[in-house]
């Protein structure tokens, strides 16, 4: 399929995604069936956000410009795509998705929506029309339809018992009304093996997210061929009664240059209590990789879901550069009094704008969907732990367990710390700055208990 539409991609983008949808339905093994019972209309609350004619305008160009589609009509959808929201407000995500404003990526317009919106208690929300087309999933908006559901993890959706049925029921429902295959109903995470995947613009060709993972999905799409939805919420929520799986490998992107960024979780996916933990954001400052290794041969604190990203930016480390393959600081590019300095490939060049780099982008969107009590990056050769503008009592306390001392760097501007403790208010992100040089297995040691230590809840 894939020299199918490589073979096509000449004669146009629509054309193209044409291609992609004869290809995805001649694929061996596929079925032009649906492979779940249908399902009667669920109970709909219309709550519909502002989608005026300006708004269709601009889902016009954006369809223009990523896809080649001179259109804003959603027109026989074949992808259904779940997400999460983040956090545990229905308000908030509501009022996200209502406003019309610009992204942070590109500021781009119109602004992000879902077509349908799951509040905890189970309600389903219709906040788009199902003829139109809404920004939910990059490569997929021309043909998919997108159903958020208010929660912090895959774990706080499937263990609702209201909520999970009715979203087993309103994707069913949708499954039968357009003729959707369960194999193309997907969570956010698996976007890029869709068969429909396209995306023009190159900075977004890789990009993805993290929720709703592969494994939950395989879960979620077997309770959808059962056609039995209170069943499966009580298969769920007698799942979810047993220890969860210790280690799990997640897929966040692609660098510059196409290398793989990944993170592991580990410990209890269902914990509100998240800890993140970036190895190296610098090429050429590596120690955090060898801890990060260290910290992943341990079991994870009890009561906590612990993520480390060994390296958010692998072309730096391939080449031992500070910079990633664009020649930009990566801790230079967040959007917390981000400014324009020096040139491309200066030891601190921030980028032509905020968040112009993949790598941040992934790490940005990892951090809004985890929403991290304590986050700490990694970084090389001072020796110390940075008041970065967090709980100084979660810093005083690593630099105890660590033996580093605790010492203020002035800020710089663009910096991860300083835009997440900025944004996410009530939580820590600070900087550790491990010694030069490669860490002995004693310091490593030291480093990692105090690490799991100020995981730990209490």
């Amino acid at each position: 399929m894939a020299s199918l539409v490589k073979v096509l991609a000449s004669i146009g983008a629509a054309t193209a995604i044409a291609a992609v949808s004869l290809a995805a339905a001649i694929v061996p093994g596929a079925s032009s069936g649906v492979t779940a019972t249908p399902a009667p209309r669920p109970p709909i609350a219309q709550s519909r956000i502002p989608f005026p004619r300006k708004r269709k305008l601009e889902m016009r160009r954006y369809a223009i410009r990523h896809y080649g589609l001179d259109r804003y009509r959603l027109i026989r959808p074949r992808v259904i795509v779940e997400h999460y929201t983040g956090n545990d407000s229905y308000g908030s995500a509501y009022e996200t998705f209502a406003r019309d404003v610009p992204d942070v990526e590109l500021h781009e317009l119109p602004g992000v929506c879902a077509h349908f919106l799951i509040d905890r208690s189970g309600v389903i929300h219709q906040l788009v029309s199902l003829r139109l087309m809404c920004r939910h999933t990059v490569g997929l908006n021309w043909t998919a339809i997108g159903i958020e559901h208010v929660g912090a993890s895959d774990g706080d959706v499937i263990s609702n018992r209201r909520q999970l049925e009715s979203s087993l029921h309103l994707t069913r429902w949708l499954q039968a009304r357009f003729g959707i295959e369960t194999r193309n109903v997907i969570g956010h995470s698996e976007s890029l093996r869709s068969p429909y995947h396209h995306e023009r613009v190159r900075a977004l060709a890789h990009q993805t997210h993290a929720d709703f993972s592969h494994a939950t999905m395989n879960r979620y799409r077997r309770w959808l061929a059962s056609g039995r939805a209170r069943i499966a919420s009580e298969r769920a929520a007698a799942e979810l009664d047993q220890p969860p799986p210790a280690k799990r490998r997640v897929r966040l992107g692609r660098s510059v240059r196409g290398r793989p960024i990944e993170a592991l979780e580990l410990g209890d996916p269902r914990s509100r209590r998240k800890v993140l933990v970036f190895g190296c954001i610098h090429g050429d400052e590596t120690a955090g990789i060898a801890l990060g290794r260290a910290v992943e041969a341990r079991a994870a604190p009890s009561g906590v879901d612990l993520w480390v990203v060994n390296a958010l930016n692998p072309d730096g480390v391939a080449s031992r550069t500070r910079q990633n393959a664009r020649g930009v600081d990566l801790n230079r590019t967040f959007p917390r009094r981000w400014r324009r300095f020096g040139h491309r490939g200066d030891q601190q060049y921030p980028g032509p704008r905020p968040l112009s780099e993949p790598e941040t982008r992934i790490a940005r969107d990892l951090i809004l969907r985890l929403r991290p009590r304590i986050t700490i990056w990694f970084h090389q050769p001072v020796a110390l732990v940075d008041r970065s503008g967090g709980d100084v009592r979660l810093e005083r306390r690593f630099a105890k367990l660590s033996g580093l001392p605790l010492r203020h760097i002035t800020p710089y501007p663009g910096t991860a710390t300083r835009w997440q403790n900025h944004r996410l208010a009530g939580t820590t992100a600070f900087v550790v700055e491990l010694p030069r040089g490669r860490p002995s297995a004693a310091h490593l040691q030291r480093y990692r208990k105090a690490l799991l230590a100020l995981a730990e809840p209490g």
